[in-house]
């Protein structure tokens, strides 16, 4: 083999390495998909918020009518500040969590305790 034959089979073998190595830290990083996610402080304060909202609409009783609050009602601005969430915050959390399937079902288990907390 000449000297170019062998410098074409070298940048060969450092291009398979390299591609190997990017591909095999991309295929790295899917891997991660099974791990639990951990709800962050605004997944905690949301869940409260998620729990009450519940709670006041009377969808957790048997006994009263459920009245839903609108989103751009004060009633439903002032539970949020309760929360201290802000009708923003609310916005992109329902953005992120229907992106995010995963997390929101560590939030509804938040809002889950949260309700067994409330039954007498």
């Amino acid at each position: 083999m000449d000297v170019h034959g062998i410098l074409r089979s070298m940048r060969f073998r450092s291009f398979i390495t390299v591609t190997v190595v990017l591909l095999a830290g991309v295929l790295s990083v899917g891997c991660g998909v099974g791990e639990k996610i951990v709800p962050d402080m605004i997944d905690q304060r949301f869940a409260s918020f998620y729990s009450d909202y519940l709670i006041s609409s009377g969808v957790t009783s048997e006994d009263e009518p459920i009245v839903l609050l609108r989103p751009d009602s004060d009633a439903f601005v002032r539970m949020l500040g309760r929360h201290s969430l802000t009708p923003y915050e609310f916005n992109c959390r329902m953005i992120r969590y229907r992106q995010q399937p995963e997390r929101w079902k560590e939030v509804l288990l938040l809002v889950r305790k949260n309700l067994q907390k409330e039954k007498p």
